[in-house]
């Protein structure tokens, strides 16, 4: 089963990026970036995990940004991402990965 370890959803959130859009703050991050916004959502809660049907379930807008903890530690991110974008939903991620 496809599943991601999601702290919170937030529908219609306007401060993420442009347009209304479902914001999506995973748990799990092996970075521990200095001045993290978001400590808390360093470790994985077996508690906050869902399939992939449910989260898309949850998605109400035609944009969504992805956030965390950080989003590229979470395995199979790649089926969410081509889900969103055969529905032709906007994705913006913010990570703490550099391009290198």
């Amino acid at each position: 089963m496809i599943k991601f370890n999601v702290y919170k959803i937030d529908n219609h959130n306007p401060i993420y990026g442009p347009y209304n859009r479902t914001v999506i703050w995973f748990a799990g991050c092996s970075l521990h970036c200095k001045g993290c916004i978001n400590p808390e959502l360093w470790v994985r809660k077996d508690e906050y995990y869902l399939s992939l049907e449910e989260l898309l379930a949850m998605i109400k807008d035609d944009h969504v940004t992805l956030l965390g903890g950080e989003p590229l530690e979470q395995e199979n991110l790649e089926f969410l991402v081509d889900a969103l974008k055969s529905k032709d939903i906007g994705i913006i991620l913010f990570t703490g990965y550099s391009l290198k």
